[in-house]
């Protein structure tokens, strides 16, 4: 689940998620996936609003779209009060690695937050991803203000919270950026907190760039910020296959200017060069 209170950029971030399982690319340079096929199942903005997301992002990304591996539908006829919505969804999961809904209390008309239907839907949901192995992703909504307690962060019954294995909280920072906090790992270890944000690279396309809180940097120089962001990005290339300048970019640390000035940087020393189409470390290739 991943819960946030409105305009926190979730579905920004759910999308992005989408369009690096298609093609099987680190999500945020941070978090390894498998390539394989999503759908997004979307009950709250509209065919318009999701194509223009999705192609604003596959732009940034430098995809072709329509990509293979991405489909979205929007307002299906059938929820998840219906029985008829969990047949065609394990019918789906099936054939597919992820998929995501958007969102919990709009995909559940009728039924109050409170209702204990809300959670019912959820074990079902589990019951699916269990039996075929896809991954299901639920967009929720946080309460205003948040809580101390993870468990009471979460809109409606407490046991929202318990139905699921991983809840994922986002919160507005300062500059528009989102925190995204692991505040439920079942079975695993909890990510470390980070921040997102949607960068614009012109004027119709953007990235979703995250970037680890423990690398912020805080009362660092414009140098310091610099070299920081060097050692980021040489790193990102040495551990995933950067094919494009804006993966390059997108793996690194640091506000989008200084990203884009250490790339320059790097390529005019010589140490950042693209090779049969892929950008790599010029000292890994004299090795």
């Amino acid at each position: 689940m991943l819960a946030a209170y409105g305009a926190s950029l979730k579905t920004w971030l759910a999308l992005d998620l989408h369009l690096a399982v298609a093609v099987g690319e680190p999500w945020l340079g941070r978090f390894r996936v498998e390539a394989g096929r999503g759908v997004f199942v979307d009950f709250e903005a509209g065919d318009y609003e999701v194509r223009r997301r999705v192609h604003r992002l596959a732009r940034g990304r430098e995809y072709r779209v329509p990509l293979e591996g991405f489909a979205f539908v929007t307002m299906p006829a059938c929820s998840l009060v219906d029985d008829v919505f969990f047949v065609a969804l394990e019918f789906l999961a099936r054939g597919h690695a992820l998929i995501c809904i958007d969102s919990l209390s709009a995909g559940s008309p009728g039924l109050d937050e409170n209702d204990a239907r809300f959670a019912r839907s959820l074990y079902r949901l589990k019951a699916i991803a269990s039996k075929t192995g896809c991954v299901i992703l639920v967009l929720h909504h946080s309460k205003k203000g948040g809580s101390d307690d993870p468990r009471e962060s979460l809109r409606g019954s407490s046991a929202i919270f318990n139905a699921v294995d991983v809840v994922l909280v986002m919160s507005k920072t300062k500059g528009g950026a989102s925190r995204v906090e692991q505040v439920k790992s079942r079975g695993g270890r909890s990510a470390e907190p980070w921040t997102v944000s949607v960068e614009d690279v012109g004027s119709e396309a953007c990235v979703v760039v995250g970037r680890g809180v423990e690398l912020e940097g805080a009362g660092e120089s414009p140098i310091e910020a610099l070299e920081r962001t060097k050692t980021s990005i040489i790193r990102h290339v040495r551990e995933h296959e950067c094919r494009t300048r804006l993966s390059v970019l997108y793996g690194a640390t640091g506000r989008n200017e200084t990203r884009r000035t250490a790339m320059a940087e790097l390529i005019a020393s010589g140490l950042l060069i693209e090779a049969d189409g892929v950008w790599r470390i010029a000292h890994d290739l004299d090795r």
